[in-house]
Formats: C-alpha cells, structure tokens, sequence
C-alpha cells in the first residue's frame, strides 16, 4: 500500500477535488453523457467506482454493480444504496478477474490513469471479454494543465505537475504517475488503438467534454 492524500481519505474531499478539477457543469454533463449511453434494463459494471457516483445518473431500470479498493469510499456507497436491490458496491480489485462477470455494459471513469499502462491492459481485457454490449472508457488528459502553465519553462513545468500529482493523486493503493495521464492526442491514439486490447473491427465514437474524452465501444455490432 502507497500513502493515501488527503482527496482520497474520505469521500467529501473526493468530490470536492472532482469540482475543482473538472468544475461542476463539465462533471455533470460528462456522467449525463456516460448514462445516455447506457440503455433502460442495462446490467452496468463499474470497476473502480469510487463512491459510486454514476447511478445517480442512471435512469431508474437499471441493474449497477461496482467495486473499488478504497475501504471508504465502498462504505459511503454501501450506505447511500443500502436500500436499493438493483444496486450492488463490493470492495474489490480492478485486476481481479473474479470480479468480473458476463454483463452488458463496462464503464471505466477515471479509472485508467489510477492503474497505469501496464495494469490497465488487464482491466481492459477482462471487460472486452465479459462485456455484451458496449465498453465505456473515459479519461482525462494533460493539456489543460500544460496550458495552465504555458508561461513557464518545460522543465520546471514538468516539476510543478508532477508535485501536483504527488500531492492529490496517492489513492492508497496504486503508484499514480503523471506519466500515466495521457496528452489529448495520445488519449486519442490509445482510444482509437483500442489500448491494445479490443480490435479495430469494433466500432466505436467518442466524445469530448472539456479535459475528458470518452470513448464507447459497441460489442457484437
């Protein structure tokens, strides 16, 4: 286990950090756009869900099931669903292929850039494979950061966003690099490569909303 930050200690920080990055209208519309993606009676799978917030969003016939290794953050998401049966929060892992089972629809939000090049090929692959329908992969990337910073030299730009990462991206569980958050054209790349995993005869369309791209993968069609 890494050192956890503070926006990954409890829930509370999480969304706070999520506003500040994203800002609430992009936030909102970039789960909007995830859930018009997803079809009435859909089973979901969410790997690395956090607190659970996509069903918020989902239309009310739906089936979600979603799992993570941040203790507190399975905790919030239990309680908040405890009520509903068509909504289940497990603490799991991303790399567990137990943990994955034949489904209609994968979504990864902000997932990818937790597990690394590597690791995220395994993710991937398991929900390619258990996925009936449709594989949704959103991702931010760099850019807006380097423009932020656009009056300051390369190198110690570099320096100041990997500080950043440092202090808000330790999740406690994985080694969270800023190597692993991708450039728009190489979230772009990667996206239309399938990250390796699922093929080019796959169809797909993507979607870019402020710093995210989504992409959506179409099963079987």
């Amino acid at each position: 286990m890494v050192e956890r930050s503070l926006f990954y200690s409890s829930v509370f920080w999480y969304k706070l950090g999520l506003l500040l990055v994203h800002g609430k209208k992009n936030l909102k519309e970039r789960y909007e756009y995830i859930a018009s993606k997803i079809e009435m009676g859909d089973d979901v799978l969410e790997p690395l869900c956090g607190p659970a917030i996509l069903p918020d969003y989902l239309s009310k016939d739906f089936k979600y099931n979603g799992f993570d290794l941040n203790e507190n953050f399975i905790k919030y998401a239990q309680k908040k669903h405890r009520r509903k049966d068509n909504i289940e929060i497990i603490l799991g892992s991303a790399l567990d292929p137990d943990n994955y089972k034949s489904i209609d629809v994968v979504v990864f939000c902000d997932a990818l850039q937790n597990l690394g090049l590597e690791k995220e090929k395994k993710a991937i692959n398991y929900a390619y494979c258990i996925a009936k329908k449709k594989v949704i992969i959103c991702e931010p990337f760099k850019d807006l950061y380097l423009k932020r910073l656009c009056l300051i030299p390369n190198p110690l730009k570099y320096s100041i966003l990997e500080k950043y990462f440092d202090f808000i991206q330790k999740d406690g569980i994985n080694e969270i690099k800023l190597m692993n958050i991708r450039t728009e054209q190489e979230l772009k790349q990667d996206m239309d490569n399938g990250f390796g995993i699922i093929p080019d005869k796959v169809k797909r369309d993507y979607c870019k909303i402020h710093e995210n791209m989504i992409v959506t993968y179409y099963i079987n069609q």
